[in-house]
């Protein structure tokens, strides 16, 4: 449920389990573009700051993010605002002969 600063503008977090999390940065939570990766979703914010929230849609319940003032984005919103999860292909795709 920590955090783990990698860079000066990446967070790495742990659902792990947690009910809450709560994603630094002030309001970046409330700005950030979600996206799914896998089961991490992936925040980027204002001036390109990235906060990775690893193993987010692998448990039976993702945590409810919190900014550090107590704004929250339910687990709901969070994954209509990732995107669906992608599918597997059934066959790869053919490739096509040049006219």
């Amino acid at each position: 449920m920590g955090g783990e600063s990698v860079g000066l503008n990446f967070l790495l977090l742990d659902a792990g389990g947690a009910a809450e999390l709560v994603v630094p940065g002030g309001t970046m939570l409330l700005d950030a573009e979600f996206a799914r990766d896998g089961s991490d979703l992936m925040l980027t914010g204002p001036g390109r700051v990235q906060v990775l929230v690893r193993d987010y849609f692998g448990g039976v319940e993702p945590p409810v993010l919190m900014t550090e003032g107590g704004a929250r984005v339910e687990p709901d919103l969070a994954a209509r605002l990732a995107g669906p999860r992608s599918r597997p292909r059934s066959k790869p795709p053919r490739k096509r002969k040049p006219p």
